[in-house]
């Protein structure tokens, strides 16, 4: 019942999918393994970053394919215990920055590189 209220998939939550024809697909909800403060891994996919490896994970998924619309869980390998559940594309989105005023939680940028291909912007010397 608890897994019906949070939407997880169940056998049940299955069988009705199947038999409502104008139901959206039903979509799996990737577990991600949080192995420390600083590493994340799905499958064979690993992620190891200073401040934000859950975020990253998220972008990096992105990055190889997955749908930003599909669920992840994000939960300790050595308790079990959810530590963040989000879609992909909402959990990329963040990023934690540190500084002399402490921990935020910030919108994430993508670095700038300047002279890469598909690189914009107006304070770009390449682009004058």
């Amino acid at each position: 019942m608890l897994d019906d209220a949070v939407g997880y998939l169940t056998a049940t939550n299955i069988a009705e999918a199947a038999v409502a024809p104008d139901a959206p697909p039903a979509r799996a909800i990737l577990e991600v393994k949080v192995l420390d403060a600083r590493t994340t891994r799905f499958g064979g996919i690993v992620v190891t970053s200073n401040n934000d490896p859950m975020f990253a994970m998220a972008r990096r998924l992105i990055e190889e394919g997955f749908d930003p619309e599909t669920t992840a869980r994000f939960v300790w390998a050595s308790t079990g215990t959810l530590s963040f559940r989000g879609t992909l594309g909402a959990l990329a989105q963040w990023t934690v920055e540190e500084n002399d005023r402490g921990i935020r939680l910030r919108r994430y940028r993508a670095p700038r590189m300047w002279g890469v291909p598909g690189s914009s912007g107006s304070d770009d010397p390449s682009a004058t």
